[in-house]
């Protein structure tokens, strides 16, 4: 679930922005970070990923972060996205936007994708997988000023 906290070091609201507090809190004022989280053995809190890029794929729960890393370990891909497009059937699909490593056995991005996607179905559940894959040149992946990929802006 999503990750809430409440104390006296936690800030009481935004400056000025009343619409944006309400969002921020709950009625009984917890704070929701916007981490999705779960609870592992001996009481460790592991965070997965963020509530806005959870995929919602037929009805299933698909953290981008965890098709992520899968991408991210395949020894083609440098630099690895996934996120939710639409899809008339399953209201959103997974998405894998990949840089590839330009000192890859393959230099042919089609057959790398289809070795990516391969490696996918080996190492995600079905409706995990992404069905869209793209390649892009890393100087066309857009970054945040933290260095994050803005996945908004692809």
């Amino acid at each position: 679930g999503e990750v809430q906290i409440r104390g006296p070091t936690v800030f009481k609201g935004y400056h000025n922005n009343p619409e944006a507090t309400a969002e921020a809190f709950t009625a009984d004022g917890w704070f929701k970070t916007g981490d999705l989280a779960r609870w592992e053995e001996h009481g460790y809190l592991t965070v997965c990923d963020r509530l806005k890029d959870m995929i919602l794929v037929g009805g299933e729960n698909v953290y981008s972060a965890e098709v992520e890393r899968v991408l991210a370990a395949h020894p083609q891909v440098l630099l690895a996205c996934a996120y939710g497009v639409p899809n008339e059937l399953l209201g959103e699909v997974v998405k894998a936007v990949v840089v590839l490593r330009e000192n890859s056995d393959n230099h042919e991005p089609n057959e790398a994708l289809r070795c990516l996607r391969s490696f996918c179905a080996s190492h995600l559940a079905d409706y995990k997988r992404p069905a869209l894959y793209e390649a892009i040149a890393l100087s066309e992946l857009p970054m945040t000023g933290s260095g994050k990929i803005a996945k908004a802006e692809l």
